[in-house]
């Protein structure tokens, strides 16, 4: 039998954030609430894609440190045009 691996984003969502930051919100609906300045939202995206994004940063830049930085960046200035 496969066991479903849902991974601690999942986990996190599902524990500390409120029913309207459920696991079945859509990437479309973060956006929108990002545009909004949400900072559950954010909060939940930045959990979510940060390690994906760090590893494909680290696929191009084979530095961690520089790779951890760009996305840190990244999110910053997601937030602040988010707000």
């Amino acid at each position: 039998m496969e066991k479903f691996n849902f991974g601690v984003g999942y986990l996190y969502v599902f524990l500390y954030l409120p029913k309207t930051y459920s696991f079945m919100k859509t990437d479309y609906q973060l956006v929108e609430l990002l545009k909004e300045g949400d900072e559950k939202a954010f909060e939940l995206v930045f959990n979510t894609y940060f390690d994906r994004l760090c590893l494909f940063s680290l696929n191009i830049t084979k530095n961690k440190a520089a790779s951890e930085e760009i996305v840190k960046d990244l999110f910053l200035k997601v937030w602040s045009i988010a707000r």
